[in-house]
């Protein structure tokens, strides 16, 4: 099963570059950011992708301010 994660957006940061940058380091999925969440984007990688790798990427994205695992996982 694909591993979620939720991407904070930094107040001044380009969503739009974050979600390249986020696919780049291997994202799959990406959900754009919601009316009712406009800072974060919610993101699946692979379930054989290195999630401990794939974090420190995205935390080192310029316009990341925080990304942890998604809690509420496939709820939706």
């Amino acid at each position: 099963m694909p591993q979620r994660f939720i991407v904070g957006l930094a107040q001044e940061a380009d969503w739009q570059q974050v979600k390249r940058h986020v696919v780049a380091h291997g994202a799959d999925w990406v959900r754009d950011p919601a009316a009712s969440q406009p800072d974060v984007l919610v993101v699946s990688i692979p379930d054989t992708a290195d999630a401990g790798r794939f974090v420190d990427a995205c935390q080192h994205t310029h316009g990341v301010r925080y990304v942890e695992a998604d809690a509420m996982g496939w709820t939706s």
